[in-house]
């Protein structure tokens, strides 16, 4: 994979990982990240899945990723975790990830009402779900006060703020799509 600079080395691990779970040019499956695969990352880990109307739903997150955003995740959609101005942009890149297929890298600071930020860093990688669906698994590596590596602060404390940094397509195996302007 190109770009792998930008990867933190658990980063590098799980797309280790996803590339020995795919079988030629097929896509690894939902069921391939149990816990016995994902070990340590799995409190790093999200899983989103295309529900029967096409929508986006998170169906696995871990804890770490639970405190970021103060609750638990899972079961939300796409656009429950996505601010109002960017729900269109974030679902077409995730769209291509999922179609091209492709990986994708995303960086955003979230602030917390304690006045932390946390500089997060996720890796998004294509997968197949039940019935024919698609989906994404990730993992995050999130860097908070004090430069201090995978920081998680108390999930009482809500994000009130979101600054958007960059998000990349990562060739996979299938070249990337074209990056529309922002």
């Amino acid at each position: 994979m190109q770009n792998q600079d930008k990867l933190a080395a658990s980063q590098r691990s799980f797309f280790e990982l996803w590339q020995s779970l795919r079988v030629g040019d097929l896509l690894p499956q939902k069921g391939d990240f149990g816990p016995k695969n994902l070990r340590s990352l799995s409190a790093w880990f999200a899983m989103l899945c295309e529900n029967e109307h096409g929508e986006l739903y998170i169906s696995f997150s871990g804890t770490a990723l639970d405190d970021i955003w103060g609750r638990n995740v899972t079961g939300d959609t796409l656009d429950d975790t996505t601010l109002k101005e960017r729900r269109v942009r974030v679902r077409q890149f995730f769209d291509e990830v999922i179609q091209h297929p492709c990986g994708g890298f995303v960086s955003e600071t979230f602030s917390k009402d304690s006045g932390a930020e946390l500089l997060a860093n996720a890796l998004y990688l294509p997968i197949e779900t039940e019935a024919g669906r698609k989906g994404i698994v990730s993992v995050w590596d999130v860097v908070g006060p004090g430069s201090q590596r995978h920081a998680r602060l108390p999930r009482t404390c809500e994000i009130d703020g979101r600054l958007f940094h960059q998000a990349t397509y990562l060739d996979v195996g299938h070249g990337v799509p074209d990056m529309a302007s922002d």
